[in-house]
């Protein structure tokens, strides 16, 4: 019985601490991927802002949690325009620092575990990332004393669009993940998440999405907003209101009753809730037609999972859970912004100035969660 015993005891031991170790490697698998995905959205949507990096890899630690920003040996941000990503990625985390910088040339940036834990502890911000050094991005220039040095966000476009990939080597593991080689640029706000199991494997597709026709997620959601103006009714029924702008009707005649509207503002905002968590596929925003269409621009469409009432757009866009698209300029009629395999359940558009904020319809493609 006792020989019985000691031989059973250390093999539960084992089995216990095996199931908790298999566990850990699948949740730091899980944090690594979504971390990502969502910092292959933020690059993407920022395009090449000069901050693009520096939002990138708050996203991507705020995924992982701040608490395991040790366990992030590399973070690398690359050229995926070459046939040797292999390399390319291998070339940067081994060759940062060598290279006159964290990083290769016109090839990738690198950031290692302290400067991500400089952003984890809140001390790396715009104001020292940017060579103005007061967090404005106008005087933005590739310095090598600061944190994106290599290859930075504010010249990638400067020989024309390329694809962006980001691999993050997480628990001694790499995921990575690039934007598709199919055309697509900053300037179409357009992303396509391709994760996979390391770098040998980078064109793999992610098999998350859901399969079937997409739905109108947006149509009947429950809409809020700053404030309301100009209350009209019309054939469609009441514009003006918040929820004219989720009714399944994209008619962008003020009079026919279906446009939403807002008082003059300070960042004006519109908000939905969906009423759950759902797998967003991409967003179509459409402006008013019969006039005053320039005054929907500079917007920002903000996805979260949990509420955004109440907060400013500078602590929304600091908050690494909560994914934004910029529009930047005078909104056309109609346009879509990609966002395949984006999981939320609150949208924002926002303006970043001041300003009257209308809008036709907000239809949001996607699929309800399973």
């Amino acid at each position: 019985m006792l020989v019985e015993a000691a031989i059973a005891i250390p093999l539960l031991i084992f089995l216990i601490f095996g199931g908790i170790e298999l566990g850990s490697a699948f949740e730091a698998r899980s944090a690594a991927t979504s971390g990502v995905r969502t910092g292959l959205l933020r690059s993407a949507s920022l395009g090449n802002r000069p901050e693009a990096d520096l939002r990138t890899l708050q996203s991507i630690v705020g995924e992982i949690g701040t608490e395991n920003v040790d366990g992030i040996a590399w973070i690398v941000i690359f050229n995926a325009d070459t046939p040797d990503i292999d390399d390319r990625i291998s070339q940067c985390a081994a060759n940062a620092g060598a290279a006159g910088g964290r990083g290769l040339d016109l090839l990738c940036s690198a950031y290692d575990t302290a400067d991500l834990q400089a952003i984890a502890n809140g001390t790396l911000t715009m104001g020292n990332y940017d060579s103005g050094g007061n967090g404005d991005d106008t005087s933005y220039t590739c310095d090598p004393t600061k944190i994106d040095v290599r290859f930075c966000a504010g010249a990638r476009l400067t020989s024309g669009a390329i694809n962006i990939g980001v691999a993050v080597e997480y628990n001694h593991e790499w995921t990575t993940g690039i934007l598709p080689s199919d055309g697509l640029t900053y300037t179409e706000f357009a992303v396509s998440s391709m994760l996979t199991n390391g770098p040998a494997d980078v064109m793999g597709s992610y098999g998350g999405l859901p399969t079937g026709p997409t739905q109108n997620l947006g149509a009947g959601a429950s809409a809020s907003t700053g404030s309301t103006g100009w209350i009209r009714s019309g054939t469609h029924g009441t514009s003006g209101i918040p929820d004219a702008a989720f009714d399944g009707i994209t008619d962008g005649v003020y009079n026919n009753g279906s446009v939403s509207h807002s008082q003059y503002e300070n960042q004006p905002f519109l908000d939905a809730d969906l009423g759950e968590m759902m797998t967003l596929e991409s967003i179509e925003l459409w402006n008013r037609t019969d006039c005053c269409a320039s005054r929907l621009r500079d917007v920002v469409i903000l996805v979260s999972d949990t509420p955004m009432s109440g907060r400013s757009l500078a602590e929304l866009e600091a908050d690494a859970s909560v994914t934004s698209f910029d529009l930047d300029g005078v909104h056309p009629t109609t346009s879509t912004t990609m966002m395949p395999g984006l999981t939320g359940r609150y949208v924002r558009i926002q303006m970043r100035g001041s300003g009257y904020l209308h809008v036709a319809e907000v239809v949001i493609n996607g699929w309800p969660e399973a």
